[in-house]
């Protein structure tokens, strides 16, 4: 008895068309990334689908959490906060990536979780927030419960299971 999760990508073609069809096929929560899923609660709209955008910012997090309160009178049911580390698409300059070494990402984490929480304060609404993105051990999972997170989402490490639909030459 298990969660059925689904990840879509807001830039495919057919973004539309896979989240109606996993909401109305009964998933039980829906991530959206790879941009602002501005439209993801009309999409799920009849449905007890839950939505999590990602999100790599605190302008993102809150632009997705006024659009979506102003427009359709609802929060996000979770955030995902995926690092420079994540793999897919991100909201990342190629120059930041570059110098990723650098780059010190803890700082933003806590301004996402510091933004939503002052959301859930003006809505009596809670709105867990996961953490992504270079998640691969014990150690990097403690690190981001101590930078606030309620969870984490870990994938790549995945990616060579028999559960995966990756190529097994991968």
């Amino acid at each position: 008895n298990g969660l059925v999760g689904v990840n879509v990508m807001h830039a495919l073609q057919d973004y539309k068309e896979h989240v109606i069809t996993a909401a109305s096929a009964g998933a039980d929560i829906i991530v959206c990334g790879a941009g602002l899923a501005n439209d993801l609660p009309e999409l799920v709209k009849g449905t007890s689908a839950l939505i999590a955008p990602i999100v790599s910012s605190r302008k993102a997090a809150d632009v997705i959490t006024k659009m979506w309160s102003r427009h359709y009178d609802r929060l996000p049911d979770l955030i995902v906060i995926e690092g420079p580390l994540a793999g897919g698409h991100l909201g990342f300059r190629r120059e930041a990536l570059d110098d990723i070494g650098h780059m010190d990402f803890d700082s933003e984490i806590r301004s996402i979780i510091e933004f939503v929480r002052s959301v859930e304060k003006n809505s009596a609404h809670h709105i867990p927030v996961f953490a992504a993105g270079g998640i691969s051990d014990r150690t990097s999972a403690d690190h981001a419960f101590s930078l606030g997170a309620d969870g984490i989402q870990v994938a790549t490490r995945f990616v060579a299971t028999a559960e995966c639909d990756a190529a097994d030459s991968y």
